[in-house]
């Protein structure tokens, strides 16, 4: 679904998926007979994305980022060292956001070509990331959720519900999920 053409919100939109390498119950348990791709990797992934065109992308801690393309081929795209958790956000064109999480902390945006601009620099350590549809991306810290606008705009979401953070993700309204290591948080904040 390009997101660039679809607003956010309540709408209905005809799309076809196809699903292959999962049973139609659950996408948590993925046939590995039936697996498109898998990668095997010396360095320890901790984040992973996709892009619109079928690459799939592993961020490791010290390694930079590895591309596995449709057709198998793996590349490697020189990026800063990042230990952000769960989703590596990928926007339409095909850009990826990584944090630096070393004194002082960055944000950097990858291009398909390997080109890293800074655009942003947060207080506090980033452990996960999330991009919405409209690109605003979503940084999770120790104690809250931020907001990184694309011009390097930074503001507080919320303090609420962010207790021993673990990972983050976003679903298509744009509502953001936060994974805590201990307790939880109802939908109502409580």
């Amino acid at each position: 679904i390009d997101r660039n053409r679809v607003a956010p919100g309540n709408a209905t939109l005809a799309v076809q998926i196809d699903v292959q390498g999962a049973d139609f119950t659950s996408l948590s348990k993925p046939d590995p007979a039936n697996l498109i791709r898998s990668v095997n990797s010396a360095s320890f992934p901790t984040a992973m994305g996709a892009d619109s065109v079928g690459n799939i992308y592993f961020l490791g801690s010290s390694t930079g980022i590895t591309k596995v393309a449709p057709d198998g081929v793996i590349s490697n795209i020189p990026a800063p060292g990042s230990s952000i958790r769960g989703t590596l956000p990928i926007d339409a064109q095909g850009n990826l956001y990584v944090a630096v999480n070393t004194t002082p902390v960055r944000i950097y945006r990858v291009a398909p070509d390997g080109t890293q601009t800074q655009i942003g620099t947060p207080t506090d350590a980033v452990r996960s990331m999330v991009l919405s549809s409209r690109n605003e991306l979503f940084l999770l810290h120790n104690s809250k959720v931020t907001k990184l606008q694309m011009d390097g705009t930074l503001s507080i979401v919320t303090t609420s519900g962010v207790n021993t953070p673990y990972s983050m993700t976003i679903d298509g309204h744009d509502n953001l999920y936060v994974q805590n290591q201990s307790g939880f948080t109802n939908p109502d904040g409580t």
